[in-house]
This record gives C-alpha cells, sequence and structure tokens, in this order.
C-alpha cells in the first residue's frame, strides 16, 4: 500500500483478510498469500489474533477496532490521519494511537510501540466522490517500509529486541517471514525502502529511469507513471506487456513481470502517480528489507 504523500499504487482496498497458516522455524513466522496480499498473523496488547497485510509500502501498523482489545491498550498516546491509494482514488483513515507491545507468535514479541487503531474512515473515488467507511472494514496493515510518509513513525520490527529488529525478509515462495540479519546471498540491491530509483524497460523498450518509484508487497498489481510512455489499453497496461525492473546503474536485473489484463494501472506523473512493483516481485523471490541507513533503508532482492 502506498501512502499519500508520497503517492502510488493501490486499489481494493476494503477486500477481507482471512487467517494464515504454515510451519514456522526459528526467528519466522508463517505467511500466505489471498487476494493478491500478503498475510501474517498477530496479536496486540495481548488482544485477539488479526491477520494483516504485510506491506513494504506503509510505515507502522494500523488495525480495525474490532482486531484489538482497548481494555488492555493502555491510554491513548496521540491521534492522526492517513491516506492510502493513488491520486484521485484514496482511503483516508483516521486513528488514535498507544504504547503496546505486537506479537508474532513463536515467542517473537516486541517491546512497547506505537500501534494505530481506527476510528474512522472515508473512501474517494475519482477525486470527487466521497463516503464514510465503517471502522470494521478498514485494512489491518503491518507496514514494515522505512522510507514511506507513515502512517507512524516506525514499523513495529524495529521494536524487536536485538538483532531481529534489524530488518526483515519477505520469503513468499518458501512461505514465511524472517526477523533479523539477512540470511540469504543477494542478487542485488537499491537504497530506499519502499520508495527508491530503478531503471525499467517496458517489453523490449530503451531502459529508463524512475524516482519516487515502490517496491511495495501491498501494491497488489503495481501501476506505472505515463512519464515512461507505456502502451495504454483503458487505463492499464495491455495484457501480455513486460516489465523489466533493474538497479538505478542498469546494470542488475532485479525481477521480470508480464502483466494480466486490466491489472497495473497506468498513472498520471503530473498529478504525483510513481511506478509501484505491486505484489510481483515477492511472488518470485525473497526480498530483504534492512532498516540501515536509518530513516531512508535498503531493498535486497535475494536468491
Amino acid at each position: 500500500v502506498a501512502v499519500l504523500l508520497p503517492p502510488g499504487g493501490r486499489g481494493g482496498l476494503l477486500g477481507g483478510v482471512a487467517g494464515a497458516t504454515g510451519a514456522p522455524g526459528v526467528a519466522t513466522v508463517p505467511i500466505t498469500v489471498q487476494n493478491n496480499d500478503i498475510i501474517a498473523n498477530l496479536s496486540v496488547g495481548g488482544g485477539p489474533t488479526a491477520s494483516v497485510v504485510v506491506d513494504t509500502g506503509s510505515r507502522g501498523l494500523i488495525l480495525p477496532p474490532q482486531d484489538v482489545n482497548t481494555a488492555t491498550l493502555g491510554p491513548p498516546t496521540g491521534s492522526g490521519s492517513v491516506v492510502y491509494g493513488e491520486p484521485g482514488d484514496t482511503l483516508t483513515v483516521n486513528y488514535t494511537t498507544y504504547a503496546t507491545t505486537v506479537n508474532f507468535g513463536n515467542g517473537i514479541v516486541t517491546q512497547p510501540t506505537t500501534v494505530a487503531v481506527a476510528t474512522s474512515a472515508t473512501q474517494t473515488i475519482d477525486f470527487f466522490f466521497s463516503s464514510p467507511v465503517p471502522t470494521s472494514q478498514v485494512p489491518a496493515i503491518l507496514g514494515v517500509g522505512v522510507n514511506p510518509a507513515g502512517p507512524l513513525g516506525s514499523s513495529p520490527v524495529t521494536a524487536l529486541p536485538g538483532s531481529f529488529g534489524q530488518g526483515v525478509l519477505i520469503d513468499e515462495p518458501k512461505g514465511v517471514m524472517e526477523f533479523g540479519t539477512n540470511p540469504l546471498p543477494a542478487i542485488g540491491s537499491v537504497t530506499g525502502a519502499p520508495s527508491t530509483t530503478l531503471d525499467i524497460r517496458i517489453n523490449s523498450g530503451a531502459l529508463q529511469s524512475t524516482s519516487g518509484a515502490f517496491i511495495d508487497s501491498g501494491g497488489l498489481y503495481g501501476s506505472v507513471p505515463d512519464n515512461l510512455n507505456p502502451p495504454n489499453a483503458g487505463g492499464y497496461l495491455p495484457a501480455g506487456t513486460t516489465i523489466s525492473v533493474y538497479t538505478p546503474d542498469g546494470t542488475t536485473l532485479l525481477y521480470t513481470t508480464t502483466v494480466g489484463s486490466q491489472q497495473t494501472s497506468i498513472v498520471s506523473s503530473l498529478l504525483g502517480g510513481n511506478f509501484n512493483t505491486g505484489i510481483a516481485p515477492f511472488l518470485q523471490d525473497p526480498i530483504y528489507l534492512s532498516y540501515s541507513p536509518s530513516g531512508t533503508g535498503t531493498t535486497i532482492f535475494d536468491t
């Protein structure tokens, strides 16, 4: 999920999320893919188990009220709002914050950290059409990114003890998320997690640099800005279009994906639309988010 600002692409924010299952190992928790989102389970402040979207495109944990027990959260520490989506099609969520623990299971528990609980929400379509959204329909989002706009000041992962807080490996092919240092060999890396600069090739075209790109596990099918001159079929890339993504020096191919019909949207760069990978690279290879350098992070594509 891309947080505005900076903008990025995500639709379908109000889809339901079911639970995750799997066989975890040491310092790992199971993840699954449902409705093109990566899902993990956690609990907050000793409350109920919540299924959350593992989202590199935002920072901080935000939950609908049914996913917490407010009696165990302690007093509120603040409030705020966040806007998800792309220009013109957004979900605005107002929230209250609390300082409490996040339990990922397998004994992996944070120190007290800031968590947001939704208090109201509004969906806006085509810039002008707004309607309230029940807070029970607000998606539960675990933002593990370092340099998006928010909604919160940090990811709960950074509140894990010791080296567990140094980063997180999202290994969807193996069905696990692993906390700590990067355990795998790297193909290549880029500065920024999720916001970075990438080189993009569309079909057999020339390499083009795009800044403010989002490597966004919560970005569904992703988006391409119109200033990259992509082929356009009714506001989407035509089915069969190939996107190849490289490091910003153009030397290392990070991943290639071929899009389906009406999946990857074309967004206006003039209105702030950016390139968004969507979930595609996370379905192919393990991707590690390092929380160093502080405030920026590093995204590492592993083998």
